[in-house]
């Protein structure tokens, strides 16, 4: 499980955990609202949120 934060797109600031491999630079994220698959970016970047960190993911579209 991984702690992640979307920044940019259509799930910005979305924080959830989510069964996610460390080694991939892409994730592909269902959008519940829109039933579209979006695609986001590993960055080098962490966030702090309610005292867990969290791996920053940049909106990255095809």
């Amino acid at each position: 499980m991984a702690d992640l934060y979307f920044r940019g797109g259509p799930n910005d600031g979305l924080a959830p955990t989510l069964a996610a491999d460390d080694d991939h630079e892409y994730l592909w994220f269902q959008n519940g609202a829109t039933g579209k698959t979006e695609r986001y970016r590993r960055t080098s970047e962490t966030m702090e949120i309610n005292g867990s960190s969290r791996t920053v993911f940049e909106y990255a579209p095809e």
